[in-house]
């Protein structure tokens, strides 16, 4: 298993508000997870980082209680969502917080994903490149409607309008995919800093080129998107199977 993982502020903001948090190769629990903090500067990074922290802290305690990896990672961002939600409404100043996320879990030949917002997980596999997860935004939502088309989405002027978040309702429908793997295969996890910037087709020339050095391919991602433009906070995690 090996990983690179890079979090960035990008070029227009103040603070950065994505938090992550990737499994060292020895840990028996394979965890990859990115957040991205709505609800403003000290809102926003507060839940990110309660999120990772609270999504990791139960996977890991409840992973000998419960058998299917898949119930575990559904488990452990209910709680999440939950402990958020009411953390912000118990402290007035903190009401409005809320996450994406996005977050894989591998056990044997399977991957569990599961995500809220625009934060996505994308998979390389045999040269190709594939999205697993659906954004949950208003433009996503325009565009299964066949309201708009995929370019009048790029540059829709609510294309940051999302539709799920983690903490924002104490209960939330959990979106999740499980995905067989195979040796060789790539996961992509990052931030819309990133998808903003990059076509898929500009991450996938980048992951193949310097496949040969994860973190490097990774660093080289954020670098890229900083470039054409670095309009919001890029976090990626790179993970190869």
């Amino acid at each position: 298993m090996d990983c690179g993982a890079l979090s960035d502020i990008g070029n227009m903001r103040r603070f950065n508000e994505d938090a992550y948090y990737v499994s060292e190769n020895d840990d028996k629990l394979k965890i990859y997870i990115i957040a991205d903090g709505i609800g403003g500067q000290n809102h926003g990074n507060l839940a990110a980082m309660m999120a990772v922290e609270n999504v990791v802290t139960c996977m890991i305690e409840n992973d000998v209680k419960v058998k299917s990896r898949k119930e575990l990672l559904e488990g452990a961002v209910k709680f999440t969502n939950k402990k958020i939600a009411q953390f912000s409404k118990k402290h007035k100043q903190f009401e409005g917080m809320g996450s994406t996320l996005v977050a894989l879990t591998l056990s044997d030949n399977e991957a569990y994903i599961t995500h809220a917002g625009d934060s996505r997980c994308y998979m390389i596999r045999n040269g190709f490149i594939s999205q697993i997860t659906v954004d949950n935004s208003y433009v996503e939502y325009l565009l299964q409607k066949g309201v708009i088309n995929a370019e009048e989405a790029k540059n829709h002027p609510q294309k940051n309008l999302i539709t799920k978040a983690i903490g924002m309702e104490e209960d939330i429908d959990i979106d999740l995919e499980t995905v067989e793997t195979k040796k060789g295969d790539l996961f992509l996890l990052c931030s819309d800093g990133l998808t903003s910037m990059l076509s898929d087709e500009a991450i996938l020339h980048i992951i193949l080129e310097k496949k040969g050095n994860i973190q490097e391919c990774t660093e080289e991602l954020i670098k890229l998107a900083n470039v054409n433009g670095g309009n919001d906070n890029i976090t990626a995690i790179l993970v190869e199977v």
